[in-house]
Parts: C-alpha cells; sequence; structure tokens
C-alpha cells in the first residue's frame, strides 16, 4: 500500500513540471495543490465497464486561423480509447467549433467510442434531463481542457479575452442543479476551466498576482492540475494501471509518444488544431510547451505505472 502512494506521488510530481503559468507552483508552495489522482482512478476502476463520459474541446478564435486547440482533443481520444478497450462504455462530448478536431483525433487512435457534437443550449440541456431520466446515464463525467464561465457568466481564455461566444455551454452537464449527477473529474491546466473552482480559495490565500476573475464557478469531485491537460489524461490512466496492473498494455498502446507525436504532427500539417498558447499550427510543442519535455514526461508516466506490474510479479 505505501509502494503505491508513492507511485502515485511520483506521477503528481511529473506532470507538475513544465507548468508555465504559476498556478501549480503557487498552490504548491502553501501546501494546497490538489492531487488528487488515486482518489480519480480509484472511483472509475470501482465501476469496471461503467458508462463515462469525456467533455473536452477549447476553440481559439485569435490568431492566423481559428481551431480547436491540440490540448484536450488528442489527450481525450487517447484516454477514450484506452477506456474503451478496457471494457469501459465511452462517449465523447465536444462543440461544433471542435468537433472535427475530437473525431479526426478518433480517427488517428484507432478508436470506436462514439462522439456526440452540441452546442445549442437546448441541446445540453435536453441530454441533462435524459440522465435525469436513466437514459445513458454516465456514472463518471470527465472534462478534459473544457473552459467554463466565471462569476460573470463570462468564459475566458488564458489571456482575460472573452471566448464565450464560441464556448457552447457544455459546463452545464457539470452543475449540481440537477437530479443525477455523475462523479464529476477535471483534468485541467488553468483556472478558466470546470473544475477551478475547487482551488478558489487556496488560490486567494496564496497569490496576489493571478487573476481571480477568470476563476470558472463549476467545480468538480476530482480535479487533477498538470502542465497540460493531454499529460494528466495520460497520468490518469496510469493511476488506473496502478490500481489494475492488468491495463498497463492498453497504457503503453495508448500513450506512446510516437502517436502522439503523429497526432500532433496530422493535426498540424492537415491545419485541424493549433498549439492554444502560441495560436498557431504546430507539430512539436502543446500549449507553448516542446513536445520533447511532454514525451519525457509520458515515458516516465508509463514506467511508473509499469512499476506497479512488476512489483505485482514479484510479490
Amino acid at each position: 500500500m505505501c509502494q503505491n502512494q508513492e507511485l502515485f506521488d511520483r506521477l503528481h510530481q511529473l506532470i507538475e513540471q513544465h507548468e508555465n503559468r504559476g498556478v501549480i507552483p503557487a498552490l504548491a508552495a502553501s501546501d494546497k495543490l490538489p492531487r488528487q489522482l488515486r482518489a480519480a482512478a480509484d472511483s472509475l476502476s470501482s465501476d469496471p465497464g461503467g458508462r463515462v463520459v469525456i467533455v473536452t474541446g477549447f476553440f481559439v478564435p485569435e490568431g492566423d486561423e481559428p481551431r480547436s486547440e491540440t490540448d484536450g482533443p488528442v489527450g481525450a481520444a487517447q484516454l477514450a480509447h484506452f477506456l474503451d478497450i478496457s471494457g469501459w462504455d465511452v462517449e465523447l462530448v465536444t462543440d461544433k467549433f471542435c468537433g472535427m478536431a475530437s473525431m479526426r483525433c478518433r480517427e488517428l487512435v484507432g478508436g470506436k467510442y462514439s462522439i456526440k457534437v452540441l452546442s445549442e443550449t437546448s441541446l445540453i440541456e435536453t441530454l441533462r434531463s435524459s440522465w435525469s431520466s436513466g437514459t445513458e446515464a454516465p456514472k463518471h463525467l470527465v472534462a478534459i481542457e473544457r473552459a467554463g464561465p466565471n462569476a460573470n457568466g463570462i468564459t475566458t481564455n488564458v489571456a482575460g479575452d472573452n471566448i464565450t461566444e464560441v464556448t457552447p455551454p457544455l459546463h452545464r452537464l457539470f452543475e449540481r442543479d440537477q437530479e443525477y449527477r455523475p462523479t464529476t473529474i477535471s483534468l485541467a491546466d488553468g483556472l478558466n476551466e470546470i473544475g477551478a473552482e475547487n482551488v478558489r480559495e487556496a488560490i486567494a490565500s496564496c497569490s496576489q498576482e493571478i487573476d481571480q476573475r477568470q476563476i470558472c464557478v463549476i467545480d468538480v469531485d476530482y480535479l487533477v492540475l498538470g502542465s497540460t491537460a493531454n499529460v494528466g489524461a495520460t497520468a490518469l490512466a496510469a493511476a488506473m494501471s496502478i490500481t489494475d496492473p492488468n491495463l498497463v498494455s492498453n497504457l503503453a498502446n495508448c500513450f506512446g509518444v510516437e502517436l502522439s507525436d503523429y497526432m500532433l504532427e496530422r493535426l498540424a500539417a492537415e491545419e485541424i488544431a493549433v498549439d492554444g498558447v502560441l495560436r498557431r499550427f504546430s507539430d512539436n510543442t502543446v500549449d507553448g510547451i516542446e513536445s520533447r519535455l511532454l514525451n519525457e514526461t509520458t515515458r516516465a508516466l508509463i514506467r511508473t505505472a509499469a512499476t506497479r506490474s512488476i512489483l505485482r510479479s514479484v510479490e
């Protein structure tokens, strides 16, 4: 048990590297950084074969070509494929602005999971109502790099620009005012994303430099902060593979760096998605962080999960 906790701690250390916004260092310095990979993984693992809905897509209207950003759809596709081939019932939900990126990422990973594109508020509300009536209701709802509104009802990007009009209200699926509410998880890298409400008070007490006006008001059961949401998706799958070492081979197949590099290359070459920080097509960065660094993190995450499999074989 102690050895397992050390492995989970290692996962957090890895995904917290290379963060370039100051949120993780500020929270870590004050000992208020939520490290909930284990809890999120245990919750998912406790419902094998259960229904999981993944929500992703962050649109970048600025730059040379308005597109979805690569952080989110890539990790969401890999996690959806990982869960699907591991036996879970998976559906990915995105909006019309990010639908092409999500669909292309599914093709690139060879996924068979379904994708639902919802943009109109009425359709989002219909889905919420259907879940309350028990129709295709998920046990787990996972946000991967999905923005949500601040206290003024405005959704912003990391620069503080208003992107409400190009961010359909999929955050409504995570709100607590519905009769049926699944267990919610957010894999995020910024305070403007679903789940940031979890650290609002902590941010207020530990940093005066971070703009609290952009903090998304949607909370979740488990928040995982990392340098990118894509590495958060890898870490969640790695955490599940520590809980169940039988998943390690699926982890390696779905999150290998060769696949990740290929996805970025195709998304840039086909002009489908952009680096959200650089605001341009890029086949070797995500959120301005070099793929070389992110690949080192990915390899270490997979090795960490594989360590548990090795330990089990000799126990």
